[in-house]
């Protein structure tokens, strides 16, 4: 039920009114106080978390995840990668990039991952070292995955196919 809430809410791309998280965060309290070692209400809660835009606390709530000791290997790489793209900026690239390099050491060099890593880069001010991982990440196409190879395209001086790449991301969009 948690996570079918938080899809719904995801997929109202931002019209989801306060009281609606205001409840969602309810059931996360009431399924938490039933089973509060549970990392699955903990994992899906996370993507919650995120839905809020709340930055500080989503950190907080990623910190916490990975300092549990009951987490799978792949569950620790997931929510490495979550974290890593969340601290993808220039004071916090070299601990993005530790945490998303032990996420792809973990489950190889997934797109998903590889994105991360690209924007990682990207944001820490090496779009020539980005563009391979976004080049691969758009092998598995999403709307995002265009949108951040546009940017390091750009950022590359790669205008032309910076366009054509934010033309896919749009085509793409569409198709949702």
């Amino acid at each position: 039920l948690l996570g079918q809430a938080v899809s719904v809410l995801d997929a109202s791309q931002g019209t989801a009114t306060p009281a609606q998280g205001a409840r969602v965060d309810r059931w996360f309290a009431k399924a938490l106080r039933e089973d509060p070692d549970s990392v699955r209400i903990a994992m899906i809660r996370a993507d919650f978390v995120a839905l809020t835009g709340d930055e500080s606390r989503l950190l907080e709530t990623y910190r916490g995840l990975l300092s549990r000791e009951d987490l799978t290997p792949t569950q620790a790489a997931i929510v490495s990668n979550n974290l890593a793209f969340y601290l993808a900026a220039p004071e916090t690239s070299s601990e993005a990039e530790t945490l998303v390099a032990a996420a792809i050491d973990m489950l190889g060099p997934h797109p998903d991952l590889l994105d991360t890593r690209g924007v990682v880069l990207l944001e820490s001010g090496r779009p020539r070292e980005s563009l391979a991982d976004l080049q691969e990440a758009v092998l598995v196409p999403s709307p995002a995955k265009y949108l951040h190879l546009a940017a390091a395209l750009a950022s590359n001086q790669q205008m032309d196919a910076a366009r054509k790449a934010l033309a896919r991301s749009e085509e793409h969009t569409s198709e949702l």
